[in-house]
C-alpha cells in the first residue's frame, strides 16, 4: 500500500504533441494528437511486470494476477488483448469489472498499469478504454500510441493494428530523434511481435515493414503479447525481442530457434542492478506461485 501513495502523489505530466494525424477524425481518438507522458522518476530504481493476453476471467487469469500482485511491480506494462473475445462496448461495459478490474484488484491498489490494446480489444469500441484510463489514476492509456519518460528511461507504444499507420510513422520518427542521453533504456511496447516461435510466427505485411523499420536498431528491447507463451526471441539488429503474451492461456511453441521460450502461464520482469537490465521470465505454477523459470542479461545500447 505505500507505492499506492508514493504513486498517486507523483506528478504525471501529460504533453500534448502537436501532429495531426491522418485519423484526426477518427472518434477513438481522446486527443487529436498524441501524447507523452512525463514521469519524474528513476525508472532503473523501479520494478517493471509485463504481461499480455489476460482477458478471459478465467480461474487462470485469476491465478496469474495473484502471482502478480505478490511480486510488487511498480509498473505493469499490458501487452494488450485485454478483454476477450470482442473486446468492451463501452466504459461501463461488465466485462471491465469481470475480467480486468476484479483480476487484478490487488495489483490495481500497488500498481500503475500502462496499457496497449491487442487485435481483440477492437473488435467492438476501442474507445472504451480511453474513458476508462481517464478516471482511473492506476491505468495509464492517454491515446492509441503514446510515448512515456521517465528521468532516466524512454517508453514507447505503439499500436501495431495500424488504424493510424501514417500519422503514427510521423509521431514515431519524431519519438526516435528525440532520444537523448536521459535515456539509459529505450523500450518499445506492443501487440504483435516481429518474430516468434510460436502460433503467429513473423509478422506479415505492414505490420512486418513498420515493426522492422521503426523498431529494430532504434530500441533496447522491444516487448509483444499475441503469442500465448513467454519467449526471447532472437535478437535483431541489436534490438532484444521479448513476448508476455500467457497471462491467462497458452499454446504450444512451434519451433526452437528462440533464446528461450516456455508454454506456461506466467509474465515478465525487468530490473535494474549497478545499471545492468535483467529480463525474467516467471513461471506460474498452480498453487498461484512465480517461479524464475530463465534470466535474459539485457545488453543497452548508450547513445
Amino acid at each position: 500500500m505505500e507505492w499506492k501513495k508514493d504513486l498517486l502523489s507523483t506528478p504525471v505530466k501529460f504533453l500534448f504533441i502537436a501532429l495531426c494525424l491522418t485519423s484526426c477524425k477518427n472518434p477513438l481518438l481522446h486527443h487529436n494528437s498524441p501524447i507523452d507522458v512525463v514521469i519524474e522518476e528513476n525508472f532503473f530504481e523501479q520494478r517493471t511486470c509485463i504481461i499480455g493476453d489476460t482477458g478471459t476471467g478465467s480461474s487462470d487469469q485469476f491465478l496469474v494476477a495473484k502471482a502478480l500482485a505478490q511480486d510488487v511491480c511498480h509498473n505493469i506494462i499490458h501487452t494488450g488483448d485485454l478483454i476477450y473475445p470482442k473486446g468492451l462496448k463501452n466504459a461501463s461495459s461488465e466485462q471491465f469489472q469481470s475480467k480486468f478490474s476484479a483480476p487484478f484488484k490487488e495489483n490495481l491498489e500497488v500498481s500503475r498499469f500502462f496499457l496497449t490494446l491487442g487485435n481483440h480489444d477492437y473488435r467492438r469500441n476501442p474507445k472504451a478504454w480511453l474513458d476508462i484510463a481517464r478516471e482511473n489514476e492506476a491505468l495509464i492509456y492517454p491515446h492509441p500510441f503514446y510515448g512515456v519518460k521517465f528521468k532516466d528511461a524512454c517508453l514507447t507504444f505503439i499500436d501495431t493494428n495500424l488504424n493510424f499507420r501514417k500519422g503514427q510513422e510521423l509521431w514515431l520518427q519524431d519519438q526516435i530523434k528525440d532520444f537523448n542521453e536521459t535515456c539509459k533504456i529505450k523500450i518499445a511496447i506492443a501487440h504483435h511481435p516481429l518474430i516468434s516461435s510460436g502460433h503467429h510466427g513473423k509478422a506479415h505485411g505492414m505490420v512486418d515493414k513498420f515493426l522492422s523499420q521503426y523498431i529494430l536498431s532504434n530500441y533496447d528491447l522491444y516487448l509483444a503479447g499475441h503469442d500465448h507463451q513467454l519467449s526471447i526471441e532472437t535478437k535483431l539488429s541489436g534490438t532484444a525481442l521479448a513476448i508476455s503474451g500467457a497471462g491467462a492461456k497458452i499454446r504450444p511453441i512451434k519451433n526452437k530457434k528462440a533464446t528461450y521460450s516456455l508454454s506456461d502461464l506466467g509474465y515478465m520482469v525487468l530490473s535494474f542492478e549497478n545499471d545492468k537490465a535483467t529480463l525474467d521470465i516467471k513461471r506460474v505454477d498452480e498453487s498461484g506461485i512465480a517461479h524464475t523459470a530463465f534470466t535474459y542479461p539485457l545488453e543497452i545500447k548508450r547513445n
